[in-house]
Parts: structure tokens; sequence; C-alpha cells
């Protein structure tokens, strides 16, 4: 089942990559498959264990995913792998307003939002900066959360 390829996943920001990967997939009319009933509750299963497992919340708008699995595993503190992280979360935040948008349940609406707001509201100057790296993952599916989280 598509629940057991997340079990593995230990960066969040592949898993983003991963629910891109498969909405595409789900929405895709070419494929002959568009509206595969396996997609959504994997992808909300994927969104749950994500928030509950490797959300860090923060204060304000500094919250992120947990990057830094050895400390985590070694009983530290989670610091999520520095704050410079936090534009990762655009890579994450569409999944959460497409599953807003498929399902209605303003949990994702919330959660989403959430990762939204930490990811674009980051100053350059704390570590987001403006590289092509950082452009390609603030961007690669961002607009998409705005027109899932819209509708």
């Amino acid at each position: 089942p598509l629940q057991r390829v997340f079990a593995t996943q230990a960066i969040p920001f592949m898993d983003g990559l991963l629910a891109q990967a498969l909405i595409e997939y789900y929405m895709d009319p070419n494929t002959g498959n568009q509206g595969d009933p396996r997609i959504p509750p994997a992808l909300q299963a994927l969104a749950d264990h994500l928030w509950s497992v490797d959300w860090i919340a923060r204060a304000g708008n500094d919250g992120m995913f947990l990057y830094n699995l050895i400390e985590q595993n070694n009983g530290m503190p989670p610091d999520g792998g520095g704050s410079d992280l936090r534009n990762l979360n655009l890579l994450i935040a569409p999944l959460y307003a497409w599953l807003y948008n498929q399902t209605g349940n303003t949990q994702y609406q919330q959660e989403g939002d959430a990762i939204w707001d930490s990811g674009v509201n980051a100053l350059p100057a704390n570590g987001v900066g403006w590289s092509g790296k950082n452009f390609s993952q603030q961007y690669r599916w961002s607009f998409d959360y705005v027109l899932w989280r819209s509708k």
C-alpha cells in the first residue's frame, strides 16, 4: 500500500516532493488513472504523520519540520536542523492546501497556513536567502498552495 512508502521517509521535504508527484498523477487526465482512490487517504496519512511527528512549532511564524534526526535519536531537544530550513516548508505546504481543497477539513487548512506562514515570512538575513536553490525550494509548487487554499 502507498502508506508503507511514507513509513521509511526521514526527510520531510522529500515527502513534500513525493506528495507533489502523487497529486500530479492523481489529477493528470492523460494517465488513464485519474482519481486513483488510493492516493487521497495515503496523502492524508502522510500529512497527519508529518504534522504529529516532524513539525516543530515555535513562537510566531518560526515553525519548521524536523531535519536533524541525529539529535532526535540521541534524546537532544530538536532544533529542526537550523532556522535556514524554513524555506523547505514550501515544498510541503501545498500538500495541506490540496487536502483542504479535496476534503474541506479545516485541520489541513490551519496546519497548511502555519507551514506556509513560516516558509514565506522568514527574513532573508536569517538564512533563507535568495540563491537559486532556495528560490527553487520556495517556488517549486507554491502557486498551487495559493490556488488550492483559496477555493
